[in-house]
């Protein structure tokens, strides 16, 4: 019995090393957001990725402006809105029919200082672009602002300056790219997060695939273990059955020996007790003395007969025992039934 407690033992020692190792080892940590707070399910296209980007462009302001005027208004506008979408494919800019309709004529015209940030909100924006159009003598200065929407920063801003129209236009075509770098930038970000946390689904991934395999070996242990012990448990039992059986085919043997005895001793003093018989019979007796010796010797005959009687019992009793223990205890079985004309002893012998 040590043996199998001694083998549980140190099967449970090494699996609680296994386990402990396995609990030390840290799964990675989830990767975090990106810096628009987004999390990927894997990496995006970049054209996919800036399609979830709403980008509004908002008239540049003007103290009153001519009729020319608001239409360089408008055009500049427009420059900006058809550039940024050939400069960033697939960012959501918003075109001015989308932002009359949300908030109207006169704040789609633009708005000073701040209050681009409030106006992207109302139009669920990301980022918004507004400016100022002025006349500095013969010169006309288009500045043009990119705020962040979700915390109210200015990103980005231009100045472009020319002497017409067509002047400023141009400069200002050339001078959009930088306007937009911070978004651009914001991009790239963005991708190299998706790819960061792509990277740590893929570690984490692997991690939970070692885990379960470790987990199966250790269990894969346990059960081997265990079914070792139950082996040597069972061997146990079958040796301690053997050993009883041993035991007690000896006694029966003993007990049917003592039975033979009984009997050889009754048969014995059944022959003498007939002789006494036939003398008392036959007056056979010389004297008192021999007739009472042998009065006793009847007595004690008799008395050997009752243990003679006793000895056959025992000898039954021995013989049956033989019987149901000579068999191998792990195979052979034996119980008693009641049937219908009494005891019955049933089993394999």
């Amino acid at each position: 019995m040590r043996s199998s407690y001694a083998l549980v033992l140190i099967v449970w020692l090494a699996l609680g090393a296994a386990q402990a190792a396995t609990e030390n080892s840290a799964r990675p940590a989830d990767a975090p957001a990106s810096p628009a707070g987004k999390l990927y399910a894997h990496v995006p296209d970049r054209t996919v990725l800036a399609s979830q980007f709403k980008f509004a462009v908002l008239d540049p302001v003007m103290t009153k402006p001519t009729p020319d005027e608001k239409a360089l208004i408008d055009r500049a506008t427009f420059v900006v809105r058809q550039q940024t979408t050939g400069t960033i494919p697939g960012l959501g800019v918003m075109t001015k029919e989308n932002i009359i309709d949300l908030l109207g004529p006169e704040l789609a015209a633009g708005c000073d200082d701040q209050c681009a940030a409030t106006t992207g909100k109302q139009v669920g924006a990301e980022y918004i672009v507004d400016g100022r159009l002025r006349r500095a003598g013969a010169t006309l200065e288009l500045e043009m602002r990119l705020w962040q929407v979700r915390n109210g920063t200015q990103l980005s801003s231009i100045m472009a300056m020319g002497a017409n129209d067509t002047a400023l236009i141009s400069d200002l075509r050339a001078n959009i790219p930088a306007l937009l770098a911070p978004v651009q930038l914001m991009l790239d970000a963005e991708i190299r997060a998706a790819q960061e946390q792509q990277k740590t689904r893929e570690e984490q991934g692997k991690w939970d695939t070692a885990q379960e395999d470790k987990q199966r070996e250790i269990n894969a242990a346990a059960q081997s273990a265990a079914n070792a012990a139950a082996a040597v448990k069972k061997k146990q039992d079958e040796e301690a059955a053997l050993s009883r059986h041993a035991a007690l085919r000896k006694a029966g043997w003993v007990v049917l020996g003592l039975g033979a005895a009984s009997l050889i001793a009754s048969g014995v003093s059944m022959m003498a007790g007939e002789s006494i018989t036939n003398k008392l019979q036959t007056g056979g007796y010389e004297d008192v003395n021999a007739l009472t010796k042998d009065s006793s010797s009847v007595h004690l005959i008799n008395s050997i007969a009752w243990g003679a009687g006793i000895g056959a019992g025992v000898l039954v009793l021995g013989g049956a025992g033989l019987l149901i223990f000579n068999q191998d205890p792990t195979v052979a079985t034996a119980q008693l039934e009641v049937g219908p004309t009494g005891l019955m002893l049933a089993g394999s012998f």
